[in-house]
């Protein structure tokens, strides 16, 4: 390998010591957070249930605008395969959990397409 390459490769991957005080710091912050939660054990049903459907709400809420941006900005054929998968797994579970009424309108949409 020339010596012009080698000093490429080497701005492209930092070593230990450049990356080093960032996983102290990400680490540090993870800690934190993590301590910050409460303690499951100290958390009555009704509260564990409350966590759960707060964060079932923002989950359902923004799910298809994450994996379309995630499906944006994955290349690989096998990234977008399993996005993909994914979709029409939680689909499929949203037509399994509906009402009744609502089947109807997504029945004729796929019957469309």
């Amino acid at each position: 390998m020339t010596p012009d390459r080698q000093h490429a490769l080497d701005l492209m991957t930092p070593g230990q010591s450049a990356s080093a005080p960032l996983q102290e710091r990400l680490d540090g912050v993870i800690h934190e957070l993590l301590a910050s939660f409460p303690n499951p054990a100290h958390l009555s049903a009704a509260d564990r249930r409350g966590i759960i459907a707060r964060y079932s709400a923002v989950l359902e809420g923004n799910f298809i605008y994450w994996m379309t941006a995630t499906y944006l900005a994955v290349e690989s054929d096998e990234a977008h395969a399993i996005i993909e998968d994914n979709a029409i797994l939680v689909a499929h579970h949203a037509v399994a959990d509906a009402p009744r009424p609502q089947i109807g309108p997504i029945i004729e949409i796929n019957a469309l397409q």
